[in-house]
Order: structure tokens, then sequence, then C-alpha cells
């Protein structure tokens, strides 16, 4: 029999193994995509919440080189305003999307009102530079009263969406859930999948070493005209089954050859025991006549 790699009893061990490894990937991955994806969910719902406290704790910061500016004209305190002013343009989105929203237009107009104080304070610093005091104090003072009102609008905002996140903390858990559901029915297929894999393989490899079991049980009794084994898909089991019904087969025909020698024999015995018999019956005739 040519050996096929495909049928060899290792490489079906070794698919049979592989492909159970990888629907336990598929199903790992699934698994941890789909918890990646609720923490996706769950983290841009406090995304803004965030980039509104850090732009607040920025604008706090940024009050100590400004003031350090324009007390001291510190050439350390410019740089650092400058910095930091960059920093916060940087901070603040170009292009938010259009929306009818309240709670984004109130965001919108937030970060409108940092752009303004931020202007004001490049106003302050320049009035600074040109020794006006009689401009830049004013402009402080607005500037204070700005962020005070800023402040005050990014905690109406933190509370509103608070307030939003709680209604939504139901609609999440209910979609935790139903992944959380979808996952366990996907294992379980993927199990009951593997565990079907697995029956198949074992099936494959066993059922011709029973049929081989119960063959040799009815040779043992002298039945030797059951019919072969039929051949698997598997290389090295098929080697052993061919070689078994080869080995049934020219035991019945020995044991034929045997059973037809003993006949012939039988009938030659036969033969001459008739033969005796007619010299036998010959003689006594020959006698009776004399």
């Amino acid at each position: 029999m040519k050996k096929n790699l495909r049928n060899s009893f290792r490489i079906q061990m070794v698919l049979s193994v592989f492909g159970v490894f990888i629907l336990l990937v598929l199903s790992t991955t699934y698994i941890l995509f789909s918890s990646i994806r609720m923490q996706e969910i769950a983290d841009s719902s406090f995304q803004k919440e965030r980039n509104l406290k850090s732009m607040q704790e920025s604008l706090m910061t940024y009050q100590t080189p400004l003031l350090e500016y324009l007390s001291t004209r510190s050439s350390n305190a410019l740089a650092k305003l400058l910095v930091d002013s960059q920093t916060l343009r940087n901070k603040i989105p170009a292009n938010m999307p259009k929306s009818t929203d309240s709670t984004e237009l109130r965001e919108r107009e937030v970060y409108a009102l940092i752009l303004s104080f931020l202007d004001m304070a490049d106003a302050a610093v320049e009035a600074k530079r040109g020794r006006n005091i009689a401009g830049y104090i004013p402009v402080y003072e607005e500037m204070t009263r700005l962020l005070k009102y800023i402040n005050e609008e990014v905690e109406k905002l933190s509370t509103e969406r608070f307030r939003d996140q709680l209604d939504a903390y139901g609609v999440f858990v209910a979609d935790f859930r139903n992944i959380q559901l979808w996952n366990l029915l996907f294992i379980i297929f993927i199990s009951f999948f593997s565990i079907l894999l697995l029956l198949r393989a074992v099936e494959k490899m066993t059922d011709p070493m029973v049929r081989l079991s119960e063959m040799a049980t009815e040779l043992s009794d002298g039945h030797f005209g059951v019919e072969d084994i039929k051949t698997s898909s598997i290389y090295e089991i098929d080697h052993v089954v061919e070689a078994f019904n080869r080995m049934k087969n020219e035991i019945g025909k020995y044991i034929e050859e045997i059973r037809w020698q003993e006949n012939i024999k039988q009938e030659y015995m036969q033969e001459r025991l008739r033969n005796l018999k007619m010299e036998e019956l010959v003689r006594r005739m020959e006698i009776y006549t004399l």
C-alpha cells in the first residue's frame, strides 16, 4: 500500500489537536476583543469628561507663570507661559462635529471661552512687555472673572454628564450581559465542536481495531469465511488491517487445501477398501468353484 502522509495516524492526530487549538484560540480571541470593545465603550463615555478636567487643571496651572511674569517680568516665567499657552491651544479640538445636543453645545462654548482666555492672556503679556500697567491690570481682572465662569461651566457640564452616564449605565450593563451571553454560547459551541472533532478522530482510530478484535474471535472459532475488514483513512491502521486480512485469507486457503487433501485421502482410502473387498470376494468365488 502506497503511503500517503495525509492519511498518517500521526498527521491526523496533529491536525485534530491543531484544529482544537485553533478553535480555542478563536474563542479566546473573540472574548478578548469583546472585552476590549466594552472597555472602549466605557472609556469613550468618560473621555470627554477627562479632557475638560484636564483643560481645567491646565488653566489653573497656567495662572502661576502668568502671575509670576506680570509681577516680575521673569524670562523663565515668560518661556513657560508661552509653552503652556501653546499646549492648551493644542488640547482644544480643532474641528468639533456639529451637534444639537445641549451638553455638546455648552462644551463647544467652554472651549471658545478658553480660547478667549488665552487671547486675553496674550494681550496682558503684550501690555506688560510694553510696560502698560493700565492695560494689563483690567485684562487680568477680566481673565480672573472669565476663569471663574469657565470653572463653573466645567463643573456644571461634569454634573450633567455624570447624570447622563448614570442613565446610560443600565443600557451599558444590558449590553455587557448580552456580550457575556454570546461569549458563553460561543464557548459552548466551540467546546461541543471540539468534542465532536476529537470523537470523530478517536472513532476513525478505534473502529478498525475493534473490528480486528471481533474478527480474531471469529477466526479462533474457525469462521474463516467472514468478510474482510474495511480499511480506514489512517495509513498505519490500514497497514495492520490489510496484513490481517491477508493472513486470514492465507489461513483460509491453507485450511481449504488441507480439507481438500483430506477429502482426496479419504476417497482414496475408500476406493482402496472397495478394491480389497472385491479382491476378497473374487478369492472366495474361486474357492467355491474348486
